[in-house]
């Protein structure tokens, strides 16, 4: 099984290839060939820590796999992000594990591009602006990727306005903070 960690996938992924990777992703869901499994989301019962597991597959691509990790609030006093994951892929012929891929860059990247897909399209016809709420690691990615995506070279392209955010709850679990992200 190949081993990927967090340095090896800053210089194997741009934000170029993550937006073109979630934006052939996006397509294959809305052809009803990738999808995402449900999301297991606990926490764990020390360190004020939540745990979760997202999974899917894209059947187009032949990709499978899964990512684990979570919130943990004390890790910023260790020196260390507070959210930690890490990807697991799998053969999609054999089930096999392929790859283990230390996964808080990647992450970043795909907060930046999902959200740089999404910023053109507005909610409603008479939008005028959208808002997208991310973790603070996430927010250079994320701010990059708009700005590659939104940028057409003409007036009315936008601004992006930084601002943070004093509070967030996940309302079906009570979550706050950046776990509620």
């Amino acid at each position: 099984m190949l081993v990927i960690s967090e340095e090896t996938a800053r210089h194997l992924v741009s934000m170029d290839a993550a937006i073109a990777a979630v934006e052939d992703c996006f397509a294959a869901m809305a052809r009803g060939q990738a999808r995402n499994y449900p999301v297991v989301r606990e926490i764990v019962g020390m360190a004020d820590a939540v745990f979760g597991v997202k999974a899917g597959a894209d059947t187009s691509a032949r990709v499978l796999g899964l990512k684990a990790g979570g919130y943990w609030p004390g890790n910023a006093a260790r020196g260390l992000t507070n959210h930690q994951s890490a990807t697991l892929l799998f053969d999609a012929d054999t089930g096999r594990a392929a790859a283990l891929v230390s996964a808080n860059y990647l992450t970043g990247v795909r907060t930046g591009a999902a959200s740089a897909i999404a910023s053109p399209w507005p909610s409603a016809p008479i939008s005028r602006s959208a808002s997208i709420s991310t973790p603070s690691k996430c927010m250079a990615a994320v701010v990059e990727a708009v700005k590659k995506e939104a940028c057409t070279g003409r007036i009315g392209d936008g601004k992006v306005f930084v601002s943070p955010v004093e509070q967030s709850v996940r309302i079906r679990t009570g979550e706050t903070g950046e776990a509620a992200l």
